[in-house]
């Protein structure tokens, strides 16, 4: 089993038939944003878990962001398929690790990547660092999956699922296996009340 970064790093030469199967539902959130951000100026920007940089380079140019673009990801091989874009920024590290004195008026981080923290505590330490990199009135946007969601993992599971929250005594609910091929690493799908503990440290308001 692979940790996050590993993982992508040995999936990476196919990530793209990966995003190629869920493209309806990633073009959708990328709609959204750019629906949700049109009227809103974005001078400077941040996306954390970009990937192969393909959503993000498609919301700089749909929101005509010209100052400060960074994109993050720890792992080398992902971001190796962004090495001839030059109008942005690569941050090849832990998130947690980024350090700055800019100030982003959107943040995204998408596609659950926020299920690919390895810990309660290192996504909780994530809102606070939105937190401080957020200008005031700045927008963070993420995304993640529901494991109570039925019409997507069918009734069984998430009663299966409900069954596992109730009686989680050594707090491994939640966790998934995610495999490629022999790749294979784990993964956090949420429930609907873990963005309140996320939240709660912070003064950020979710709408």
């Amino acid at each position: 089993m692979k940790n996050s970064k590993h993982y992508y790093n040995s999936i990476a030469s196919n990530y793209h038939l990966q995003a190629l199967a869920k493209m309806n539902y990633l073009n959708a959130i990328d709609n959204y944003i750019i629906e949700t951000m049109g009227d809103t100026v974005v001078d400077t920007y941040m996306d954390v878990g970009t990937g192969d940089g393909r959503r993000a380079l498609k919301l700089i140019q749909n929101l005509d962001i010209k100052g400060t673009k960074v994109l993050v990801d720890d792992s080398k091989e992902m971001l190796a398929l962004l090495e001839d874009v030059y109008e942005v920024d690569l941050f090849n590290d832990n998130v947690l690790n980024y350090k700055s004195a800019t100030k982003f008026s959107l943040i995204t981080c998408l596609w659950n990547v926020l299920g690919h923290f390895s810990s309660i505590q290192a996504r909780v330490d994530f809102f606070k660092l939105v937190e401080t990199y957020l200008q005031p009135g700045g927008v963070f946007i993420y995304d993640v999956n529901n494991r109570y969601n039925i019409s997507h993992y069918g009734y069984n599971s998430v009663a299966e699922n409900l069954k596992k929250d109730h009686h989680d005594i050594d707090h491994s609910s939640g966790w998934f296996n995610l495999a490629i091929g022999t790749h294979k690493t784990r993964v956090y799908i949420h429930s609907p009340f873990d963005i309140d503990t996320y939240i709660a440290p912070t003064n950020l308001q979710l709408e």
